[in-house]
């Protein structure tokens, strides 16, 4: 048997409930909302208790108001609710003040004084386990500090829709992203310190408690080592001292579990909460059962975001002004279009056109960057997302299982900016990794960036390291842009056939090397080349396709491989801007390919 039992939780999780249900039986004293902050030294704080005249709770904690003393009367109510009346913890706090225990304002101290008050409640019970609610984020540092090995912990989790919901109910002052962060960090924290403590700790859904009561509690028993008691099923009528009143809940208590607060959110909580909860709690609603009802992907955690940043960041190859030497003159010397735009059949009548496209990758916080950029200098390009990137969602196993709003949100930006967002397309890798449907990967994304606001009517293919290894385009999943026709690819096992369906299905338009371009500037690989005639469609070159325009140069840069804030070191001698800029608008031109794309890649 434990020597104390303290429970855990967010506020409106159902501590309460569950501390009254441990207060019940025969051989436990609670305590409820302890751990004050705010008061003022013992000895002041036992004088100022005693100046009060009064010996009952209301009249003590009435006047200690009068005077301005709120978080001291606070205490009083709280202790008077574990049994302590008003000249009790005056007497415990003069003990302190004899120990030479001065200050109670920090974790120990607080701990300390619930602990006094709680202890003066075992007496009175003749009971031989004790403990609170101990309503703090962090129970690792809780329990370091209690310094108590045998001490048990049992967290309370509940769906944070419906805390929210009483939060507003009571009128708490929190908003709601400050409760979603909570109720993720407390769970997280809590199951943390749960797996390096086995045996000590053990977690109960709310739900499971009012809906199931008797195999819930038994389960909670067995886990912290104490023996199960039926008054702890009938609590409602037992010895917990909450039953006394003095609580906002102790009606609500003293009656048998009921469900009606269980799914109250589907009626109180506007859509708006509802996807910022279920997006920065994405993880613990998964894991404990809470089935999400909006599209809203899930948050990384900043630090992890911070963390993948610092990487990229030293990846760094160019700067931004390099950038601009070399995209400004060549937006100023011919039309630009994003790619929708060049493709469109209902495009303008233009002689040339300039096609600026930038390849997410795995940055996508510096491609905004980027995209600010480019239209405070009134450049329109094509952004392209890929749906195996980090920062796209949660991935177990090569599957995705849910998508970030992070994500979603950089892209509206960089759309709302004027710029177009592309499906950075790598689903027949996925399909040869993970063994399912190339096709069903393309569907499921377009549908979900789609209806998150995305315009999304292009794809450009994405060179995953095993399409060089086994000789293969994610663009050949379409028809049109498959130049061998359908085929079948093998991979660990798994088979795919790809060629079979056309873009149209989709609601597709275009692929990203549809267009042939006579001038092709890349920074792929982190190595800013020039090179000549490049194919279009197919893998088709320019006398094998109907080009609408005589001239097409396009320029694709990785924003992984540029710094956007820095300024160059030097002036750098591996590239000739001046010689690029050239090739964009009057020659010489640089050395055609002697292969396509597709054949280069296939050897």
């Amino acid at each position: 048997m434990p020597s104390n039992i303290f429970t855990c939780g967010i506020s409106r999780s159902g501590t309460t409930l569950l501390t009254t249900v441990l207060d019940s039986h025969p051989t436990v004293s609670m305590g409820y909302e302890l751990m004050p902050q705010g008061i003022p030294a013992p000895a002041e704080a036992a004088a100022a208790i005693r100046e009060t005249g009064a010996e009952d709770r209301d009249g003590c904690t009435a006047a200690l108001r009068e005077r301005g003393q709120d978080q001291l009367a606070v205490l009083v109510h709280r202790a008077d609710r574990t049994l302590v009346s008003p000249l009790e913890l005056a007497s415990i706090l003069e003990d302190f003040d004899a120990a030479g225990r001065t200050d109670l304002s920090d974790l120990e101290g607080r701990i300390a004084i619930s602990a006094a008050i709680v202890e003066r409640k075992t007496a009175k019970e003749g009971t031989s386990v004790w403990g609170f609610k101990c309503a703090v984020p962090r129970v690792g540092r809780f329990d370091a500090t209690l310094d108590r090995p045998d001490a048990a912990y049992v967290f309370i989790v509940r769906d944070p829709r419906d805390v929210w919901s009483s939060h507003v109910e009571r009128g708490f002052d929190l908003t709601v992203e400050e409760v979603a962060r909570q109720w993720a960090n407390y769970l997280s924290a809590f199951e943390s310190w749960q797996q390096r403590n086995p045996g000590r700790a053990h977690l109960v859904r709310y739900e499971d408690l009012v809906n199931d009561p008797r195999p819930t509690i038994d389960a909670m028993c067995a886990a912290i080592g104490l023996s199960h008691d039926p008054a702890m099923d009938r609590f409602y009528e037992g010895k917990a001292s909450v039953l006394r009143g003095g609580h906002a809940n102790s009606e609500a208590l003293s009656q048998d579990f009921f469900t009606t607060s269980i799914g109250r959110w589907r009626d109180d909580v506007p859509e708006k909460d509802l996807e910022t909860l279920e997006s920065m709690c994405y993880e613990g609603m998964e894991k404990h059962g809470y089935a999400k009802v909006t599209r809203a992907g899930f948050r990384f955690p900043r630090k992890k975001w911070d963390e993948r940043q610092a990487r990229l960041d030293q990846r760094r190859t160019y700067f931004l002004d390099e950038y601009a030497k070399l995209v400004l003159p060549a937006v100023e010397a011919m039309p630009h279009r994003t790619w929708l735009e060049a493709t469109s059949p209902a495009a303008d009548d233009l002689d040339e056109v300039l096609l600026i496209r930038h390849d997410i990758d795995n940055d996508i916080e510096n491609a905004v960057k980027l995209a600010r950029w480019e239209a405070d200098h009134g450049i329109r390009a094509t952004y392209c997302v890929l749906h195996t990137a980090w920062y796209y969602g949660r991935f177990e196993q090569g599957r995705l299982l849910a998508r970030s709003e992070d994500m979603v949100e950089a892209c509206r930006e960089i759309q709302d900016l004027g710029h177009e967002i592309n499906l950075h397309n790598n689903a027949v890798t996925v399909a040869l990794r993970t063994g399912t449907d190339p096709y069903d990967v393309v569907e499921e994304e377009l549908d979900y960036l789609r209806s998150r606001g995305l315009d999304i009517q292009g794809t450009s293919t994405h060179g995953d390291g095993l399409c060089h290894k086994l000789g293969y385009r994610n663009l050949e999943l379409f028809s049109e842009t498959a130049p061998d026709g359908p085929r079948t690819l093998e991979h660990e096992g798994n088979q795919v056939t790809i060629g079979t369906r056309s873009m149209a299905e989709f609601g597709l338009t275009y692929e990203g090397y549809d267009l042939p371009r006579d001038i092709y500037i890349s920074d792929s690989g982190g190595k800013l080349v020039a090179v000549a005639d490049t194919p279009g469609r197919a893998g088709k070159s320019r006398a094998e396709l109907s080009v609408p325009y005589r001239k097409v140069v396009g320029i694709l840069v990785h924003p992984c491989w540029w710094d956007l804030e820095s300024t160059p070191p030097r002036r750098r001698e591996d590239v000739s801007y001046d010689a690029m800029l050239r090739r964009l608008t009057e020659g010489p031109a640089p050395e055609p390919r002697r292969k396509g794309l597709l054949a280069r890649l296939r050897g």
